[in-house]
């Protein structure tokens, strides 16, 4: 698969298991979203944890900078108020006569003084870098439920600063605030970048052992909100999927980063996988929460099952796109008179193979009045042929509802208590054999093109 592979030290982002929502809901969703591939689910919430800490001391470290500067420039005022306060008084004794100020009142006056410029140290800068040191500390530490920002060490620091500290600050470990974070995120990780979102794929190999699902984690993390001291900011979602979606959730996910939307309509395909052996709404017993549920995503031809008819549906879309089936064909095709299998041949200039693949839209092993009748809603709600939500009905589009359904085929062959919902949703048997036949015709194509 075509996507970023990450080890235990990288950077990274958030997860859990079976939808566990922590944070923020007020932001824009993130406009695109990487992929990851793992091997190891205990991985998961660690490198989610690692990108959130990653970001953190980013943010930290730019507080630190910018306090150092408001520093460096208060001694400078400081400095010159104090060397110009002094020459003024030297240029008065030199001008006017009169008793000069003692040694003692002047040494009174710049002690007062220095005091005052640690002061302003502390109040412009002093204070906000010890907040950001805490908060640096915060970030290196992994077992959050164990913090003792007393340990964080001391930031690097002159006697002006530390004597602003014990002047006016009390010794408290704080690290900055969520305001203080909420502030310099945007400048520090840029404005759409302070929320960022990604998914990760769990390989079904663990310890060396096969697996029985994979694990997908969607996860979202809010730097705004992320203080390092828990995991408020970070956003998580985890759901398992049987095992044999593999090579479906490989191809939906091969490029590596997806647009929100993508990422939107995978994670609702998946919310219907993960429902394992209930394909429709009436199935699904459980409270009901909104999902959509395998019928209302794949069932691509109408008929109210999920079959071979819905392979040719999304090929006939498919075929509109690249110019095989032209306006002309498709003004044709409302004829009712014309859908048997020798007469689309003709009409429009395929083999009858090819018409099988693109007009048999019950999945029975026939073109007839009943995918006539499919036929004429076929271009209603055109987004659901979208299966990959990129805006386009393509080839990507064929290659991932054949990987579906061949996944509800070997899941058929695999686990036996699912048997009686797989073949009602196919229609019956006779449908299912259909599809199986399908399946192996493929497999026998692949091993022909392997010998030759």
């Amino acid at each position: 698969m075509a996507v970023g592979k990450i080890s235990e030290n990288e950077a990274v982002k958030p997860q859990q298991t079976q939808i566990n929502t922590d944070v923020v809901a007020s932001q824009e969703e993130p406009q695109s979203v990487s992929v990851f591939t793992i091997d190891d689910k205990s991985m998961v919430g660690r490198n989610i944890q690692n990108e959130a800490d990653k970001r953190l001391l980013s943010i930290a470290n730019h507080v630190i900078d910018k306090s150092n500067k408001n520093i460096a420039t208060t001694k400078k005022i400081g400095i010159f108020g104090i060397g110009a306060a002094l020459f003024g008084a030297f240029a008065k004794n030199l001008l006017f006569k009169g008793p000069k100020p003692s040694n003692v009142l002047v040494i009174g006056i710049i002690a007062l003084a220095a005091l005052t410029i640690a002061g302003l140290v502390e109040f412009f800068g002093g204070n906000t870098k010890r907040k950001a040191g805490y908060t640096k500390y915060a970030s290196s530490v992994k077992d959050k439920s164990n913090m003792d920002l007393s340990l964080a060490p001391e930031l690097k620091s002159d006697f002006i600063e530390k004597a602003g500290k014990i002047a006016i600050s009390a010794d408290n470990p704080a690290p900055l605030s969520k305001d203080d974070i909420s502030k310099y995120a945007p400048d520090v990780l840029g404005k759409d970048n302070v929320r960022t979102r990604e998914l990760y794929f769990v390989t079904s190999k663990s310890d060396n052992q096969k697996a029985e699902n994979l694990l997908i984690a969607d996860a979202t993390i809010n730097s705004e909100e992320y203080d390092g001291l828990s995991e408020e900011g970070i956003q998580k979602e985890t759901y398992e999927i049987p095992v044999e979606y593999t090579q479906f959730v490989k191809e939906y996910l091969n490029n590596g980063k997806l647009t929100a939307k993508q990422a939107d309509r995978f994670v609702e395909i998946v919310k219907a996988m993960q429902t394992d052996g209930v394909f429709s709404k009436e199935q699904n017993t459980k409270a009901n929460d909104g999902r959509k549920e395998d019928l209302d995503i794949f069932d691509l031809s109408g008929d109210g099952n999920l079959n071979y008819g819905d392979i040719s549906a999304i090929k006939y879309q498919a075929a509109i796109q690249n110019g095989v089936i032209s306006q002309e064909h498709q003004a044709l095709l409302n004829d009712k008179n014309q859908w048997d299998t020798n007469k689309l041949s003709k009409l429009i200039g395929l083999t009858q193979d090819n018409c099988f693949e693109l007009f048999d839209l019950n999945g029975d092993g026939n073109i007839d009045e009943t995918d006539y009748n499919l036929y004429q809603n076929i271009n209603k709600n055109s987004d659901k042929y979208d299966i990959n939500a990129d805006g386009k009905i393509d080839e990507n589009d064929v290659v991932l509802t054949i990987g579906y359904f061949k996944a509800i085929m070997d899941r058929y062959n695999n686990k036996g208590e699912f048997l009686e919902n797989t073949i009602s949703i196919m229609g019956g048997k006779d449908r299912m054999d259909i599809l199986k036949e399908y399946y192996e015709d493929k497999e026998r194509e692949k091993k022909l093109a392997l010998v030759s």
